[in-house]
């Protein structure tokens, strides 16, 4: 199917998956004559650049710089190249068909919006974006709302933002710091301050969790990365404060007592308590 190609730029990072096995690509990229930005953040390079469209960019970076980096890079890379608009994908989220004809049909509809984001659900009845977050920490809703939304009220996951590239680079983009958690959280604190309303479309996204740890390593190194990230948020106040130390205890706990071990306490002082 034909849409506007030079509209809106479709945005994905990857992560030791070859794109056309991700859930993304099956759904939504392979179903659109669209361009396409890859940001291959994988230790071995999943690609060559010569397996893509000429129209295509394919940034191959093993050092890993995490989300942030990847999405401002993108977005620059947007501006150069005259999109208006980019559409950032998580490589294990499934689209709707029909979902990218929405997206444009709701740039149209409101020039004044300047990001779109779909309702992501986990289950049948289980929704994660967009939703209300308490103190740093975001719950599973049965119900989103669809419409304009207030930012202040409800935050949106990075997969299936479209956001307007000059909205995104004047309020600077992602906080590079942030690697890979809370990226979409801190995003959002910075969108708001200029823009405080986003349009939620009715199509609804399906995220699959391929990639999940399940040895006691893996879910400690993955701690490692939670830290990291939640230790360079950008904090406002004491009660901000309070808050990520509060979600970095919970989780800390929490995997103390799942994978019977005083590492994640280590963790917890190092990654966090020193960095903060």
């Amino acid at each position: 199917m034909t849409v506007d190609s030079k509209r809106i730029l479709l945005v994905i990072v990857l992560y030791n998956r070859r794109l056309w096995d991700t859930p993304a690509y099956r759904s939504l990229i392979a179903m659109y004559n669209a361009e396409v930005y890859i940001h291959d953040n994988s230790p071995l390079p999943q690609h060559q650049a010569s397996e893509f469209p000429v129209s295509w960019k394919y940034v191959p970076d093993t050092t890993n710089p995490g989300l942030s980096k990847a999405y401002n890079a993108a977005a620059t890379y947007a501006r150069q190249q005259g999109y208006p608009w980019i559409l950032l994908m998580d490589q294990d989220t499934e689209f709707p068909a029909g979902i990218l004809e929405e997206y444009l049909q709701t740039i149209l509809a409101y020039p004044d919006i300047k990001l779109i984001v779909p309702v992501v659900r986990v289950s049948d009845t289980k929704f994660m974006s967009p939703v209300r977050v308490h103190c740093q920490m975001a719950r599973l809703a049965t119900h989103v709302p669809t419409g304009i939304i207030d930012l202040r009220a409800y935050s949106p996951i990075n997969s299936g933002m479209a956001i307007e590239v000059k909205a995104f680079l004047s309020v600077n983009g992602y906080n590079e710091k942030v690697r890979l958690d809370f990226s979409d959280y801190q995003f959002i604190e910075r969108f708001r301050q200029k823009y405080a309303e986003c349009y939620v479309l009715t199509s609804v996204c399906q995220q699959e969790f391929s990639d999940i740890v399940q040895t006691s390593r893996q879910k400690i190194d993955r701690f490692i990365l939670f830290c990291d990230s939640l230790a360079n948020c950008d904090k406002h106040g004491m009660i901000d404060k309070m808050c990520y130390f509060i979600a970095v205890s919970k989780r800390m706990l929490s995997l103390s007592l799942r994978t019977m071990s005083l590492k994640p306490a280590a963790i917890f002082v190092r990654y966090y308590m020193k960095r903060r």
